[in-house]
């Protein structure tokens, strides 16, 4: 009996010490976030927990392809050493079709930081897209009349 019990006691320890209890394909059937504020809150805390895998279910093709290299560099640095906790103090996201660009203002333990998302509605689904860098230096007013349709003709 007793072996019983240590044997359940330790099955019990190892169920509970997984990175996900409910089994590693659990968050795959739970519903994503789906408006642009949502998504990059969702996205920001997987980032900061190195959880990829996860944040590359709300990116876009050329996001994964980011978060593969961005995966394989942070492969050699010891986990705890990675993972950080960043608060978005403010943020204003600008929608024109089925674009959005979010600028926030994000703190984390080392600085205070202005950092732009871009997210691209695909299937009905708002995803993380790699900003280009023309997206980075436009102003407001000028992405929103470029991303018009009566620009885009």
């Amino acid at each position: 009996m007793r072996h019983f019990l240590t044997v359940g006691l330790l099955g019990w320890m190892l169920f509970s010490c997984q990175d996900d209890p409910k089994g590693a394909d659990a968050y795959l059937s739970e519903p994503l976030p789906n408006t642009p504020e949502t998504v990059i809150q969702q996205y920001q805390a997987f980032m900061d927990s190195n959880r990829f895998e996860r944040a590359a279910l709300l990116s876009t093709p050329e996001g994964r392809d980011m978060l593969g290299m961005l995966a394989q560099i942070m492969a050699g640095d010891p986990p705890d050493s990675t993972i950080i906790h960043t608060q978005i103090l403010d943020m204003n996201c600008t929608t024109v079709a089925d674009t959005a660009r979010c600028q926030c203002q994000l703190k984390d333990e080392y600085e205070e930081y202005q950092s732009l998302f871009k997210l691209v509605k695909i299937e009905g689904q708002w995803l993380v897209d790699v900003p280009e860098e023309d997206d980075v230096e436009l102003s407001e007013e000028e992405w929103q009349e470029e991303q018009s349709p009566s620009n885009n003709q």
